[in-house]
């Protein structure tokens, strides 16, 4: 399922000692952004910034994770910060933000009218979207624009969540296979989730909305964190009050400018480069020490059983729900079991071992069973003498 939601039809593997040979470069406009990309991403290699730094830089700047391995992704899970390493509506909306003030410049100096701010708005949300690679957030993001953006030409208001609808219905059209993926319902569920809090959290001042918000979206993110990463941050909504602002007004629009002006050809782009990462490297080296000190225990490890996943789903739509505050203890009190850690045996508890060794054909596969513990064993195929 993995492989064909990538796009993957076939694998093999390369054997013997027949000469190499290089592919042709791709050319076309198809491919221009993936050049693009690569130009970009041997300039921050090129920086001598920290790895994980220059890594979480590429990742928020072009969409390439390549550099963030299993240890940098757990670091940045044990505070509930992946989802900054993704690009995401923020960046999109970015660009978006800025295609619409130079829009509107230049129609004050009698440029394209009124329609220029909003096509100009689409046109670099679209641009940046490409760069960083057509991630299904920045599709989800980009969509959503081009509906607004329409809307307005038309005379028409856009609501949010139809626009929400509309990706969705557009992106599952155009690959049903998304649904497969956890980022699909990650991301639709947690801007829906946003789109629903907007409406029932109306009253009150904009530091009070924003600060519910914000902790309204920590409670709800433990039922997918529960079920897709069987745990979750208990530190995620200080990390996130950190650091949401931080990329969002600092990092992210000096890393993109710095791509800009990269792009353009510019030699100063190193200094916006080192701006960008300069908070980066202040944060993440005491960031992993925590951890290392702390040895697991800034997460939450959840119960992922669907019984608890969702009694606490109820829980959080109640307990934004505008009601009593009796409805707001009902509500905490349906999260509970999904708190609850699982029941583990004493230390030192014999447990049953059961082993199975199954016929695969062409060599050894053992499975170790105890308790609930699961451990597969397996050589692999390949020729001994040969490439394994």
């Amino acid at each position: 399922a993995w492989l064909a939601l990538q796009g993957i039809h076939a694998t093999g593997s390369v054997s013997g000692s027949a000469p190499s040979e290089r592919f042709a470069a791709a050319d076309g406009l198809f491919a221009l952004h993936h050049r693009l990309r690569l130009g970009l991403r041997e300039r921050i290699r090129a920086l001598g910034l920290a790895p994980r730094v220059a890594a979480l830089l590429r990742a928020i700047s072009i969409g390439d994770k390549d550099g963030i391995d299993h240890s940098f992704w757990r670091l940045l899970q044990q505070f509930g910060l992946n989802h900054l390493a993704v690009v995401s509506g923020l960046h999109i909306g970015f660009m978006a933000g800025v295609g619409y003030l130079a829009g509107g410049l230049l129609a004050r100096g009698g440029m394209g009218g009124g329609r220029l701010a909003p096509l100009l708005a689409l046109l670099l949300a679209g641009a940046y979207a490409a760069l960083a690679g057509f991630a299904l957030p920045t599709q989800r993001a980009l969509v959503m624009l081009a509906v607004a953006v329409l809307a307005r030409l038309c005379g028409r208001r856009a609501i949010g969540p139809t626009s929400l609808l509309v990706a969705a219905v557009l992106l599952l059209l155009m690959n049903p296979l998304e649904v497969l993926g956890s980022g699909f319902w990650l991301s639709f569920g947690a801007v829906a989730f946003l789109l629903w809090l907007s409406r029932c959290l109306n009253s009150g001042g904009a530091v009070r909305r924003g600060l519910l918000t914000h902790v309204a979206m920590s409670l709800a993110m433990l039922v997918p964190g529960a079920l897709y990463f069987g745990g979750a941050s208990q530190v995620a909504a200080p990390a996130n009050l950190l650091m949401i602002p931080l990329l969002g007004f600092f990092v992210v629009p000096i890393a993109l400018c710095a791509a800009l002006v990269s792009l353009l050809g510019a030699s100063w782009d190193a200094w916006l480069w080192h701006a960008a990462a300069w908070p980066l490297e202040q944060l993440l080296p005491p960031a992993a020490h925590l951890v290392e000190q702390l040895r697991g225990q800034l997460f939450l490890q959840l119960d992922g059983q669907m019984l608890p996943l969702c009694l606490a789903l109820l829980g959080v739509i109640m307990l934004v729900f505008p009601g009593s505050f009796a409805l707001r203890i009902l509500a905490l009190l349906l999260c509970l079991p999904l708190l609850v850690p699982a029941r583990q045996p004493p230390p030192g508890a014999q447990q049953a071992l059961e082993v199975t060794v199954l016929d695969v054909g062409q060599g050894t596969a053992v499975l170790l069973q105890s308790g609930r513990q699961v451990l597969l064993y397996d050589t692999g195929g390949g020729d001994p003498a040969g490439a394994n």
